[in-house]
């Protein structure tokens, strides 16, 4: 069995993690979301704007998933469990962990706009890396949607990010 088999790429729904599940979890992300910072600075760098968003954009993501981790991990039940690795699943929900403080997301109507505000950052990844065609009916490419500005606020905004996940270092 390969690792992109089918079996191996399994949706875990219920998996309980052991607190060495979820600090291998996190490592991983927090290694993950450095990695894609650095890339997304080489781009910028470079003048290769939508790309260094879109990437930027994908370390976020990964910054997120330490977040829903901790939420996977700390499941008083099978429900619980079951509601927090979809979220896991959820790229717009992941990209939002990391635009709000933690407890944004225990307020419903928080929840909500922070998730609208993943989906809009999900969507700008989807442009940066893609040409597309718009509901006016032209074809557009990443460069024409995605500029320099966007770019380095998507790239400062993981830069600060990334330096946060510093404190959860820390921690173990």
């Amino acid at each position: 069995m390969g690792i992109f088999s089918k079996e191996a790429l399994r949706r875990p729904t219920t998996d309980v993690l052991t607190e060495r599940d979820a600090y291998l979890a996190m490592d991983a992300a927090v290694k993950t979301a450095r990695q894609l910072y650095s890339d997304a600075q080489l781009l910028f760098a470079n003048a290769r704007w939508p790309r260094a968003a879109a990437v930027a954009v994908l370390c976020l993501e990964e910054v997120g998933k330490v977040r829903l981790v901790l939420r996977i991990e700390d499941a008083r039940d099978e429900q619980e469990r079951r509601k927090a690795w979809e979220d896991y699943l959820n790229h717009p929900l992941k990209i939002s962990q990391s635009a709000t403080p933690g407890q944004a997301h225990n307020d419903e109507h928080r929840r909500q706009l922070s998730l609208k505000f993943g989906r809009e950052l999900d969507q700008l990844k989807q442009f940066g890396f893609y040409s597309n065609w718009l509901v006016s009916g032209a074809w557009v490419q990443p460069d024409e949607v995605i500029t320099q500005r966007d770019a380095e606020l998507m790239v400062t905004w993981a830069r600060v990010m990334v330096e946060q996940l510093q404190s959860w270092e820390s921690v173990r």
